[in-house]
């Protein structure tokens, strides 16, 4: 898996929410979020859309989503496309941590492969 930006742009914008629940919630919150996946990703505008369980804690949950620039994101969240997620987040038992990020391609492959080359 790998990311590549939209053709003629550099950046992106990530919401990523990381969100906490107690142990016999988890299935049901993947289940909840993962029937939200594939009609996110075919939105015009949205380059990804994924949702991980913690290596480290398997009680916490990563939801993320890529869009193409802040006004398709602004477009989605005026429609109630996060209306699943947010239900989500009241069920955490901690309170979720929510990141929006505009992201510049920064050439980071290349810098671990340079960084690579060295070892």
């Amino acid at each position: 898996w790998s990311r590549t930006f939209p053709e003629g742009t550099h950046s992106m914008v990530l919401l990523r929410v990381r969100m906490k629940f107690r142990p016999e919630q988890v299935d049901q919150v993947l289940a909840s979020v993962r029937r939200t996946l594939e009609p996110t990703r075919v939105q015009n505008g949205c380059l990804d859309c994924r949702t991980y369980v913690c290596a480290e804690d398997p009680d916490c949950v990563l939801y993320l989503e890529e869009w193409r620039d802040m006004t398709v994101l602004k477009r989605r969240l005026q429609q109630g496309g996060l209306k699943v997620l947010m239900s989500v987040m009241e069920c955490a038992a901690d309170k979720p941590d929510v990141r929006l990020e505009e992201t510049a391609e920064s050439g980071a492959i290349q810098l671990l492969a340079a960084d690579r080359r060295k070892s």
